[in-house]
């Protein structure tokens, strides 16, 4: 499954390069995403994003 996240910290949005997001499922982990700049319009303004895969693992 794709995500595409905006990372809130504590009610800020994250706009740290280096910040990542992990999934986990029962302690597994299953995906991950780093906050990256997104190229926008001026319309729009400065955005980040996470964009990450999880996986689901079949038994």
């Amino acid at each position: 499954m794709n995500f595409s996240l905006k990372l809130d910290i504590e009610g800020q949005l994250s706009t740290d390069e280096e910040d990542i997001v992990a999934a986990f499922i029962d302690g597994e982990l299953r995906g991950l995403g780093k906050v990256q700049l997104l190229p926008t319009f001026p319309p729009l303004g400065t955005q980040y994003r996470v964009f990450a895969t999880v996986w689901q693992r079949y038994r």
